[in-house]
């Protein structure tokens, strides 16, 4: 296999040989966080206090073993150490973690590529890294020839230092988090070890984000005690909840959640099945294997198999390393067409008794990791809500938004008012405030903006300041640009009125995005208490047309840079109008990345 180890803190965890083999004790120092996420649901989180290190370590390989090695953490400073930090390292243990080769950064953002052994640099410094900004670091160490070791070190996928060292080792763990006991405030997520074997993932692991399915009903068998809600917790609860079986060739297949975070065309990267297991005795346990379909009755791929040692609950395998067991590229089977959304959304995951012994094997916890790259920017949902009247406008989030998603909301009220955002703790960012241009007729409207990030709302609330008809209109928009949002901001610059009821159409300005892919969004608006739902732009996907204040929006992608056009919105009835055009910025569009200028507890290994 090539794809060695991934995690992305899925699992909830921070005690020892769950999802990872060993961390520094005493947290906060290091913890899960749902505050500050780049994919899924949960990261890592390093805050050394200046009296302690904070650091997370995992094994991969089963002995120190020469090869090329490729490795990925997604970085994100909250804080900066006040002098030069490792946060990063490959390394073996002797006695204690030795560390080989690292990743340091400075006191001004400057990320250095270290030969540990023997104390020295490799290469130039990067460029400054920025606070509040995810980066793919990635490195490659290549012990084939110890004395001749070749390192290369990257920062969203382009190198800034690589050199060749010499090495006594070679390595077969690695350690995420602040080293020393300088006070700073670090985030990993979506972190993955690949070598050079195989055909799939057998070299720079590259973008990629990290999710579980978690099972949520039953699937093709159901013969092992108890059924998946035994087996569906995000962090295992061993003897809590659990499945067992000794009985030859007993299966059991559980339907998976869809991947509500993943558009249709986001690329698969690899899949693997995880478990959480032990066995009854402390010998002789029964032995299984773990499976995976694509589909109802599908082509079944399984493991090899696996044997517990003994009573201990343990994650993946019965010996360390615990990398996954079942990991595929493709669909099961012989087949090579690679993973989609819809066989995601249709998958079955499981396990069957392969062989019986004195004592029956234990299943506390199934799940299967996916990690994926996004194609791009792309409307992932929207919701709308309206009222006849009131003060208290709300909409609740766009099916499946999640966090990192961008969401943007129309808010439309009638009279000269005023619109307030009322989300406390999680505002939104007003992109145009009360536009009233109609006096005569008077309604306003206003455009807000978000990213979201781990514990925002359910529900997005505003308040209008008159008692009155409101309509509201919410659009969630997956992996939107780290940067910019918006290849062509709202602004009333764009906007189109007409203060009579002389038609039932208006035009949005045309507007002229600057990068490709943009995609281009046009509001309607409409002043008629009585109308009914607004119609958008031909060739353009409504994205809602809520009632009581009409309003409408909807979306294009824009291939190429170039002019819009005005484009036409329609109500059902001639009344005032309000237009407004802009573009979000799509993530694909961005330049390629350069270097920015810009006390241990191991258990179990």
């Amino acid at each position: 296999m090539a794809r060695l180890w991934s995690s992305g803190a899925e699992l909830n965890t921070n005690s020892s040989s769950i999802e990872v083999n060993g961390f520094t004790t005493g947290a906060p120092e290091t913890a899960i966080t749902t505050s500050k996420v780049r994919s899924g649901n949960y990261a890592y989180r390093s805050t050394p206090t200046g009296s302690s290190s904070a650091v997370y370590q995992n094994v991969y390989l089963s002995a120190v073993t020469q090869g090329v090695y490729y490795y990925r953490w997604y970085f994100y400073i909250v804080t900066l150490p006040a002098s030069t930090q490792t946060i990063l390292s490959v390394g073996r243990f002797n006695g204690g973690y030795e560390r080989d080769m690292s990743f340091r950064i400075t006191s001004a953002g400057l990320l250095q590529l270290y030969n540990s052994e023997d104390a020295a640099q490799v290469g130039s410094d990067s460029s400054a890294l920025s606070t509040a900004t995810w980066y793919r670091l990635e490195m490659q160490v290549d012990t084939t020839t110890l004395a001749t070791t070749a390192v290369d070190a990257r920062i969203d996928g382009v190198s800034f230092a690589s050199g060749t060292v010499n090495l006594a080792n070679a390595q077969d763990r690695f350690e995420w988090g602040a080293s020393s006991a300088v006070a700073a405030d670090y985030v990993f997520d979506d972190m993955a070890v690949n070598n050079t074997s195989g055909s799939f993932q057998n070299s720079w692991p590259g973008e990629g984000k990290i999710i579980h399915l978690k099972p949520n009903a039953a699937g093709d068998n159901s013969a092992w005690t108890n059924d998946y809600l035994n087996v569906d917790e995000v962090t295992p609860d061993n003897a809590t909840t659990l499945v067992s079986s000794n009985t030859l060739d007993q299966i059991d297949d559980h339907d998976i959640e869809a991947p509500i975070s993943l558009a249709p065309s986001d690329t698969i990267n690899v899949v693997q099945v995880g478990v959480r297991f032990n066995g009854v005795g402390a010998s002789a346990n029964a032995s299984f294997v773990l499976r995976i379909k694509a589909s109802v009755g599908g082509t079944v791929e399984e493991s090899s198999a696996i044997t517990p040692s003994n009573a201990t609950w343990v994650t993946n395998a019965a010996a360390t390393p615990r990398n996954y067991s079942l990991t595929l590229y493709d669909l099961p089977g012989a087949s090579t067409t690679a993973w989609t959304k819809a066989d995601l959304d249709t998958a079955q995951i499981g396990y069957r008794l392969s062989a019986t012994s004195t004592n029956a094997a234990q299943v506390s916890t199934l799940w299967l990791l996916v990690d994926y790259t996004s194609a791009g920017t792309a409307v992932r949902a929207s919701s709308s809500n309206s009222a006849s009247t009131g003060t208290a406008i709300s909409v609740t989030a766009p099916t499946g938004t999640t966090t990192g998603d961008l969401v943007v909301i129309s808010v439309h009220g009638n009279g000269q008012t005023t619109i307030v955002d009322n989300n406390g703790a999680t505002p939104f960012t007003a992109d145009i405030s009360d536009y009233a241009p109609n006096t005569t007729s008077g309604h306003t409207v206003s455009i807000y903006s978000r990213r979201i990030i781990g514990g925002d709302p359910a529900t997005y609330n505003f308040t209008l300041g008159t008692t009155n008809r409101w309509s509201i209109d919410a659009v969630t928009f997956s992996d939107p640009d780290t940067v910019t949002i918006y290849d062509v901001a709202p602004s009333t610059g764009n906007a189109a009125n007409r203060d009579d009821s002389s038609a039932a159409t208006i035009n949005a300005p045309t507007i002229t995005t600057t990068t490709s892919d943009a995609i281009h969004v046009v509001c309607g608006y409409s002043d008629d208490g009585g109308g009914g739902a607004m119609t958008p732009p031909s060739e353009y996907a409504g994205q809602g047309a809520p009632v009581n204040e009409p309003q409408t929006v909807s979306t294009k992608t824009i291939a190429s840079a170039s002019a819009t056009g005005a484009q036409t919105v329609t109500a059902t009835t001639s009344s005032p109008m309000i237009a407004l055009s802009f573009a979000v910025k799509n993530k694909t569009a961005t330049a390629p990345a350069t270097a920015k200028a810009s006390t241990m507890l191991m258990m179990g290994i």
